[in-house]
């Protein structure tokens, strides 16, 4: 199970389209083409290609799916969209609904493991913890490796299920200036915990929307007094190396004007947070359930953080986040189309991982692949992809000016970043890479909305 997402990538020396539309199915095969329908949607959500999955179940007529397969296909959007309340709901009725044959067990098994991700980041410990049970319980005939897997994540959320549900006080916008010294994963921020003893020293959290929960040096737990549970779990962090965890919670948390109220927390050995490549040791690291908590984020240039408590409607020069089992996405265009050196148009719509807490950003061997003429006569080099343990060598092109739109008026430009050109390991790959704070904290400023779920650059401050 994904947890921390810290990565680190060090480049050393070294025609005609033809259509069947119009065409008449052949009799007797309406239900063939129906069958049809619903494997090519699968198959995109196999792909983990989300923003065709959505276009086509857009462009598919719901009388040609099941009672069952519209729950489903419907719920599995509306998760990766981030809608969790709607998506749960849908696909709890697959689960209840008499009609199941006609969904198949490894569609009952997707569905299940999306609500045990749902239940994660809503922070309904119990409940993911009954979710996880079943999934295991189905998974006879899996290989022993992936039936693990959802042991430990059904242990992690059973630990947690005397933990009540993380809640909020918000009702005023906040501005918290970053920290002197930034962390190149992103910067830190000042938190309180309610208590008769200031501490010696001011406490500070960075925030990463990679962490599925929040996770915390054994000196930060003391000094913030976390309440520790019974139990230890095994988390998995960067660059696949894993470490022991015990489970705790903070009954009140203090982010500027925030209030949070049962914030669970995985604590562990101060050693098992020092990432080596990066001479960083890590102390608080808030995740995504507290960044939903949040809601809407503003990280200026200068590293200041503002909140806002309410969203305004959607910015029309924002771009879609989508959420994967263990990711947070965002669509970037990938393409720019000039007329008479003007650009006009913004294509080839592809989906990266955004993580607050990388340090690096690299592009995938599948951002390779359809831009082969951008890196066309350069030589290849030798890259580290590593994490808290040092890394393994991998071979790497060089971005040079290469641009990436979140949206008509918002561009991130790479130079210098790596492309990898072999498949990289881990659920990365299936993404067209990851974008990390050294190209995000160049830009003016970003705004993450997890109540929108939209991501976009500054074209002016936040106001003050």
């Amino acid at each position: 199970m994904r947890l921390q997402c810290l990565l680190c990538l060090t480049l050393l020396p070294t025609g005609f389209l033809l259509s069947s539309r119009g065409q008449s199915a052949p009799h007797g095969d309406a239900q063939s083409a129906r069958s049809q329908e619903a494997a090519e949607l699968q198959q995109l959500l196999d792909r983990h290609e989300y923003i065709e999955y959505d276009d086509k179940l857009l462009a598919t007529d719901s009388a040609h799916l099941t009672g069952p397969q519209n729950l489903y296909f419907s719920g599995m959007l509306l998760f990766h969209l981030g809608m969790l309340e709607n998506a749960a709901q849908r696909l709890s009725q697959v689960l209840s609904s008499d009609q199941e044959q006609s969904l198949s067990p490894a569609q009952i098994d997707e569905a299940l493991e999306a609500l045990g991700q749902i239940d994660l980041r809503l922070t309904f410990y119990g409940t993911a913890a009954k979710v996880e049970s079943m999934l295991y319980q189905r998974l006879g005939s899996v290989t022993a490796r992936d039936r693990q897997v959802v042991s430990d994540r059904r242990h992690l959320v059973e630990l947690l299920v005397n933990v009540p549900p993380l809640t909020i006080d918000l009702r005023d916008d906040f501005i918290l200036p970053a920290a002197d010294a930034p962390l190149l994963t992103g910067p830190e921020y000042p938190v309180s915990i309610p208590g008769p003893a200031m501490p010696a020293k001011p406490l500070l959290a960075r925030f990463d929307s990679g962490a599925e929960v929040s996770i915390l040096s054994a000196s930060t737990a003391k000094a913030w007094s976390v309440t520790m549970l019974e139990g230890t779990a095994t988390l998995l962090g960067a660059g696949g190396s894993t470490y022991q965890a015990q489970p705790g919670f903070l009954p009140v948390l203090t982010i500027g004007k925030a209030q949070l109220h049962n914030v669970a927390v995985y604590v562990t050995a101060d050693k098992n947070l020092y990432f080596s490549p990066l001479k960083v040791q890590l102390s608080a690291t808030l995740g995504f359930p507290v960044m939903r908590a949040l809601g809407r984020l503003t990280f200026e240039q200068d590293g200041s953080l503002h909140v806002e408590a309410k969203s305004p409607e959607r910015d029309p020069h924002s771009t879609t986040l989508w959420m994967a089992a263990h990711f947070l996405l965002i669509e970037l265009a990938t393409r720019p189309v000039f007329r008479n050196k003007t650009l006009v148009d913004l294509t080839d719509d592809r989906l990266f991982v955004l993580d607050t807490g990388s340090a690096s950003t690299i592009l995938t061997d599948h951002y390779l692949t359809e831009h082969m003429d951008t890196f066309k006569g350069q030589q290849p080099g030798t890259g580290t992809l590593g994490g808290i343990d040092g890394g393994h060598n991998v071979s790497v092109y060089q971005t040079l000016d290469v641009p990436l739109f979140a949206n008509s008026s918002g561009v991130m430009m790479l130079n210098g970043q790596p492309v990898l050109i072999q498949p990289m390991l881990g659920p990365e790959e299936n993404y067209f890479g990851i974008i990390g704070q050294d190209v995000l904290s160049k830009a003016p400023g970003y705004t993450i909305d997890l109540r929108r779920m939209t991501f976009a650059i500054l074209r002016n401050a936040a106001p003050k």
